[in-house]
């Protein structure tokens, strides 16, 4: 069993021109999952950019990968941030973007973020711009911790195993005609096109700590195909 899940950072601001802390942050996250910055009220879009992109190079993955540009939830949109590789969460937008759809009758589920893209996200950074009057309360859950509970024998299986990740439910609005998928690179060559649909093993190994865990938690945006391989 790993230690303690989550943590609470005390600093962003001056993470990026600093090695020694940026390296301990990037394994403080790899290690925890989740890590919270409080109070950051100097921290803009190109810092938060700029953190994730030097965090990312730091799991060894191929230097034409980058930060992410997502399909439906870029610059297009109305509430929009006119920088493509900031994804905007509005209620509002929510509302307009998917109207008519079931995606205006739920919260949002769970998930691992664009696991429907062939390079899906290696860290995320979620900043609160604008709260709500009520709600907007954000869960994590640890796939380390549910892999630590399953037993060695079901490991073993599910380490077999592979999943199809499918982003159903853009593909399917994209389709009526509201909008258009964003399908030039979105932050790496692989991650093309208007099909998101993507394979991953179940089972996956964090690059920087070796530590497995069960990939993702919950699902994207539609049911999995699980397959053995």
């Amino acid at each position: 069993m790993q230690s303690s899940v989550f943590v609470t950072w005390p600093l962003w601001v001056g993470i990026t021109k600093n090695l020694s802390l940026k390296t301990m942050l990037t394994l403080a996250v790899a290690e925890r999952g989740v890590v919270f910055f409080r109070a950051q009220d100097n921290l803009t879009n190109d810092l938060q950019k700029e953190l994730i992109l030097r965090m990312g190079e730091l799991t060894g993955r191929p230097s034409t990968h980058g930060l992410h540009i997502h399909p439906v939830t870029n610059d297009a949109r109305e509430f929009g941030d006119p920088d493509p590789q900031i994804s905007t969460i509005n209620s509002e937008g929510r509302k307009t973007l998917y109207k008519g759809s079931d995606y205006t009758k739920m919260a949002a589920v769970w998930h691992s973020d664009i696991s429907f893209e062939k390079a899906p996200a290696d860290f995320s950074s979620l900043r609160l711009v604008q709260l709500p009057k009520t709600g907007g309360d954000t869960l994590w859950a640890s796939g380390y911790e549910i892999y630590d509970r399953i037993s060695k024998p079901y490991r073993a299986f599910l380490e077999t195993l592979s999943a199809t990740h499918a982003g159903v439910g853009f593909m399917r609005l994209a389709q009526t005609g509201k909008f258009h998928l964003y399908e030039k690179e979105r932050g790496a060559p692989v991650n093309v096109g208007g099909d998101l649909t993507a394979v991953h093993p179940v089972v996956r190994t964090n690059p920087i700590t070796g530590w497995k865990s069960i990939f993702p938690i919950g699902k994207a945006q539609s049911p999995c195909c699980v397959c053995g391989c």
